[in-house]
Formats: structure tokens, C-alpha cells, sequence
């Protein structure tokens, strides 16, 4: 049964823009050996109600994900857009 719970509005299907949309990112760094991939082509939208958890092994690019959402690390591959505004940098 999809009924909204009393007191709750019922979702409904919009066209506004997400509040977050990540778009074929994938994400290198480099270490004094070599190049390292930490993402690949990773895509995903958020909107202002949703709530999400990062989940992984260690190592597999969590941290890096959300420091290149935040504007601290270019991807090298796809786009990071905040409110329609692609992420150049870091914002206030």
C-alpha cells in the first residue's frame, strides 16, 4: 500500500532539480609509486529531503567522494553540480 502516513505529505513526482547531482564522476590521485583510481564513473542525485549514507570497505573512496563534492578535489572525469551550479571549488 504506498497511502502516506498520516501527518506526512505524499511524495510526489517533480521536475525541480536535485539539490545534489554527482554525474559519471570518477576521482585520481596520485602517491610517489603511482596513479590511483578511487572512484569510477560514479553517478547519483539527492534531493533537499533525502538522506544518505556513505557505506564501504576502507580504501574504497568515501572520503574522496565527499571531499570532491565539497570543491577540494577536481574530477577527472564527470561532474559535481550543487543546486544546478557546477562545483569548482569550495564554497562558505
Amino acid at each position: 500500500m504506498n497511502a502516506p502516513l498520516q501527518g506526512h505529505a505524499a511524495s510526489t513526482q517533480s521536475t525541480a532539480q536535485p539539490l545534489l547531482a554527482v554525474d559519471n564522476v570518477s576521482l585520481e590521485y596520485r602517491t610517489p609509486e603511482r596513479v590511483v583510481r578511487a572512484t569510477h564513473q560514479v553517478s547519483f542525485e539527492i534531493d533537499p529531503a533525502d538522506r544518505y549514507v556513505l557505506l564501504g570497505p576502507s580504501g574504497c573512496g568515501k572520503s574522496t567522494l565527499l571531499k570532491s563534492i565539497a570543491g577540494f578535489i577536481k574530477p577527472c572525469e564527470g561532474e559535481i553540480r550543487l543546486l544546478g551550479q557546477r562545483v569548482e571549488q569550495p564554497g562558505p
